[in-house]
């Protein structure tokens, strides 16, 4: 069956009153006017050509949603469009939205889907500036379909400018400069606008991308403030996003110069300086601060109407006070003019001088000046053992003790100490001193035993008369026990020592308070029991006392030095009555060690610290291994890695507590049994104080600089300074950017930094570290010297050239490209025959030339070029002369020729090379001759030449 057509049958919901058809001849076919998010049932049957049709065949379908209305765009960027839009009223199957953006042809087009809980807003981003495109919003139904999509043209707005800076004020006027956007393909120009800030100054104007993009505003209230902002103007009038400044019209501000400061009294300065008398229109006030070193945390504001002068009272004396100068104006202020003075006062004399001498030195001590003792800078320190014989050096004021070293032994020398101030120096106290003779020599002990001993010595070679008497000393039992002998005897007898003992015997030889280095040597004592004796060299003289039978010793000579007597008799023990008969002699005899009963003890075991304080050390060990019943005590001691302190101490327990330390410290600690006859080897360890926190550095301070290096010096923190490990010294600067650190030595505080830039600002920070905490970083703002541009010329290659007959042109290169030292160049000219007349120019430091007119022809100018750095100082002066010559006149006119035919001067030449005057040439018809009349202008080019008719 051939079917000619479809009849299409749809149904609304369940309602069969709703039902609608018609008759189509497509297989396709579009079904409208249909209420949106409304489900259909949808039938289709075949009618045949005899009206017959089949049985139908039937879908299901829903319409989609209805679509947005009132789609508009709600601001636009540079990247960015934000569009919103009203959702469709009957949002029953409203799904999602589907945004698309292309570009104004149809072309790039990117599509996002949002839900339709979602705000009926978006942005689009990541557009191109100044580009027109096409966006479109599309509403999704919940069976997939869509509805119709309703767009709407919009465009990109053109990127900022950049870097919109001011490069130049004056009292009214202020000259601006930016860099153009990177795309400038839709640029049309610029709308720079201006208004004062407390005032109805303001205005906007427009320039075409052709012009350059600066801006001079003139005519400006004086001394304003102003807001500026910059704008781009694209090709279809949109509007960028505004670029905005801050800039003042007002001249810049110059430097305070000649400041100085003048002592009106002992505790007071009288600071002057030089009021600005230039470009101070603006003005507002200056700036004092003062202070000491480098702090200055005292600043006033000083009225422009007042004398330029601050009397500064209440001073320390002999301090150094540091004062700043500074202009202000509305904009800030001017660079800093900085000068240092220090109230001198003479310090008083040193008391309590005091020597004592050690071998061939002496030690000098005296007590600071009680009057000004803050004015001592140091202390001299001078000795002479005999006129024109004399030594001097200088140290610290802080140092109240000098070891003079070298002398002469036996020598009387007089020392001499004074204090040196500023401007001048106290009175030189003296006193005497003695140097001590030479030590003894060849100390040996001729006798020993397990209680006593004999020591032997030489006197020293060739100064027996400046011995006064001899000192043998050693310790027994905790306590110095010495011995002294006259200058004629080299030997002492020491006895009731301990057996098993090693001594050390020291002599000392003395003469009028003064004493020589120790000579000292060991001997030990021998065991007490199982000796052998020494035969031959003693006997005894003594009786038996009759009456009582009770033996007894005097004295004792022994028969190898007859003039050797020993100083105390020896007592000897006795056995119990029952132990010896009547008549029985005890004979004394003197031991020597037995190789059998000679024990050594073992190392201590175990030798550890069981706790540690910032100032002390718990140290605890254990006995030796082998012969610790030998052990008598123990010898404890110990040494710093810092300064090299050391001490000892004898102790019998198994622990010593060690005191008196200094905190972060690494000590080493040695520990020795002591036995009968000898030590023990050393025990071992290294241990540490605990850290404690400090406090940060101080007087940091620039020692030297020049254009490349800046020398930093600092002083330690004054509290636990010997818990810092090291110290960070870093730097930026503030110009450039540029920066960097160095890390020094808890023993090194200063730091040379290189490489640095010529005429930059730098801050410098330095941070104490240490193993508990670190310091707060202590800043200090440094320029670095300009001698590099201030030895030299800033500039090079300075060339004149004439434009016209009046006019020359100025041009320069700076020394080096880009260089920051160079804050402005100054160009003055002057005709050299009138020196008093010099005009000079301030230009920015961006300009390379400058375009003079109005010159005289007929002389010659000398041009002068320098540049001012931003230290304020000037650089090196270049100079080049330039001749204009003067215009070539007309011979003198013809005698004939009628007066009224001569114009106001005719052109001629005089001694003096004054120039051609504008003249008028007239006809001479007596003649019949033909004049022609030129017309000079005053810049002497001639302007018009024509010939004249007789008639």
């Amino acid at each position: 069956m051939l079917i000619h057509f479809a009849a299409v049958l749809y149904l609304v919901g369940v309602v069969s009153s709703q039902t609608n058809c018609f008759r189509h001849e497509h297989s396709t076919t579009n079904i409208t006017g249909l209420s949106p998010c409304t489900s259909y049932i949808i039938n289709v049957t075949s009618v045949g050509s005899s009206g017959e049709s089949s049985q139908a065949v039937g879908t299901t379908a829903t319409s989609a949603p209805d679509k947005v209305s009132q789609l508009k765009v709600t601001s636009t960027s540079v990247s960015t469009i934000s569009i919103q839009w009203r959702p469709p009223s009957n949002a029953d199957c409203l799904v999602a939205y589907q945004v698309c953006c292309s570009l104004a042809d149809g072309t790039q087009s990117n599509c996002t889907t949002q839900t339709r809980h979602e705000h009926a807003a978006t942005n689009i981003t990541g557009l191109s500036p100044c580009t027109n495109f096409i966006v479109n919003v599309t509403t999704i139904g919940s069976s997939g379909n869509s509805s119709e999509a309703v767009d709407i043209a919009v465009s990109s707005v053109p990127e900022k400018v950049a870097g919109l800076e001011t490069t130049g004020t004056s009292v009214s006027t202020i000259t601006i400069q930016w860099h153009t956007p990177s795309n400038t393909e839709c640029l049309q120009g610029y709308l720079v606008c201006w208004s004062l800030v407390d005032g109805d100054d303001n205005g906007c104007a427009t320039q075409t991308r052709h012009e350059h993009a600066t801006r001079n505003f003139t005519g400006l209230t004086q001394c304003g403030r102003y807001s500026i902002s910059v704008t781009v103007v694209s090709s279809s009038n949109d509007y960028s996003e505004a670029t905005n400044t801050t800039a003042f019209s007002n001249p810049p501000l110059r430097r305070v110069s000649n400041v100085r400061a003048l002592e009106t009294s002992s505790t007071s300065f009288l600071v002057e300086w030089d009021l600005l008398t230039e470009d101070a229109e603006c003005l507002v006030d200056y700036a004092v601060c003062w202070g000491t070193g480098i702090f200055r945390n005292n600043c006033s504001s000083h009225p422009l109407d007042l004398a330029p002068a601050i009397n500064f009272t209440g001073l320390k004396n002999c301090a150094t006070y540091s004062f700043t100068l500074t202009a202000r104006d509305e904009s800030g202020e001017s660079a800093a003019n900085t000068i240092s003075a220090i109230l001198p006062l003479t310090p008083d004399n040193v008391s309590s001088l005091t020597t004592q001498s050690v071998g061939p030195s002496v030690i000098a001590t005296w007590t600071p000046p009680s009057y000004r003792p803050e004015c001592v800078v140091q202390y001299e320190i001078c000795w002479e053992s005999s006129p024109g014989n004399q030594n001097c050096t200088v140290q610290e004021s802080s140092v109240t003790t000098f070891d003079i070293t070298e002398l002469t032994p036996c020598s009387e020398y007089v020392v001499g100490v004074r204090a040196l101030g500023q401007p001048d120096n106290s009175s030189r106290v003296n006193t005497t001193a003695n140097t001590a003779p030479k030590s003894a020599r060849n100390l040996t002990f001729s006798f020993a035993n397990a209680t006593s001993i004999v020591a032997e010595w030489e006197a020293p070679s060739d100064q027996s008369d400046c011995i006064n008497y001899y000192q043998a000393c050693l310790v027994v039992a905790g306590k110095t026990v010495c011995v002294n002998q006259t200058r004629d005897i080299t030997t002492a007898y020491i006895s009731d020592l301990r057996s098993c003992t090693s001594y050390a015997v020291g002599i000392t030889v003395w003469t009028d308070g003064a004493r020589s280095s120790v000579l000292s040597e060991q001997v030990d004592t021998t065991a007490a029991d199982g000796v052998n004796a020494r035969q031959g060299s003693l006997e005894v003289r003594s009786a038996a006392d009759e009456a009582n039978g009770t033996p007894h010793i005097q004295e004792f000579i022994d028969k190898t030095d007859s003039k050797r007597t020993i100083l105390q008799s020896l007592v000897l023990e006795m056995c119990a009555t029952n132990c010896y008969s009547e008549n029985l002699y005890l004979l004394p005899v003197f031991l020597t060690p037995s190789p059998s009963n000679v024990q050594v003890p073992d190392v201590p075991n175990h030798l550890h610290v069981n706790y540690a304080e910032t100032d002390l050390l718990n140290v605890q060990w254990r006995v030796p291994t082998v012969n610790y019943e030998c052990v008598q005590g123990y010898i404890v001691c110990w040494r710093s890695s810092g300064d090299q302190t050391e001490g000892c101490l004898n102790t019998t327990n198994l622990e010593q507590v060690i005191t008196g330390l200094t905190p972060c410290m690494n000590y080493s600690i040695n520990i020795t049994a002591v036995g009968t006859i000898g030590a023990s080897q050393t025990a071992h360890m290294s241990a540490r104080t605990r850290s404690q926190a400090f406090n940060d550095i101080s007087i940091l301070e620039v020692k030297s600089s020049d254009s490349t290096t800046l020398e930093v010096e600092w002083k330690a923190p004054t509290k636990n300074s010997e818990c810092v490990q090291e110290y960070k010294v870093c730097w930026i600067g503030q110009e450039t950017g540029e920066e960097g650190c160095m890390i020094q030595t808890r023993a090194i505080t200063k730091a040379t930094i290189t490489g640095l830039i010529s005429c930059v600002n730098y801050t410098v920070n330095v941070t104490a570290g240490g193993a508990l905490k670190n310091s707060s970083i202590v800043s200090m703002p440094v320029m670095t010297n300009s001698t590099l541009i201030q030895d030299k010329p800033a500039i090079q290659n300075l060339s004149l050239s004439r434009d016209s007959e009046s006019n020359i042109t100025v041009t320069w290169q700076p020394l080096v490209e880009g260089m920051m030292c160079v804050r402005s160049y100054n160009v003055c000219w002057e005709q050299q025959s009138h020196p008093e007349d010099s005009q000079c120019l301030e230009l920015p430091s961006s300009e390379d030339h400058l375009t003079i007119s109005g010159l005289h022809s007929g002389t010659t100018y000398t041009v002068e070029v320098s540049a001012v750095l931003v230290t304020g100082k000037t650089s090196e002066i270049i100079r080049e002369d330039i001749p204009i010559s003067a215009p070539t006149c007309l011979s003198p006119p013809p005698h004939l020729l009628p007066k009224q035919a001569w114009g106001p001067v005719w052109p001629h030449r005089t001694p003096k090379r004054r120039p051609c005057k504008r003249f008028i040439e007239y006809p001479d018809f007596t003649h019949g001759n033909h004049y022609l009349a030129i017309y000079l202008s005053d810049t002497y080019n001639i302007e018009k030449s024509v010939n004249i008719s007789t008639s």
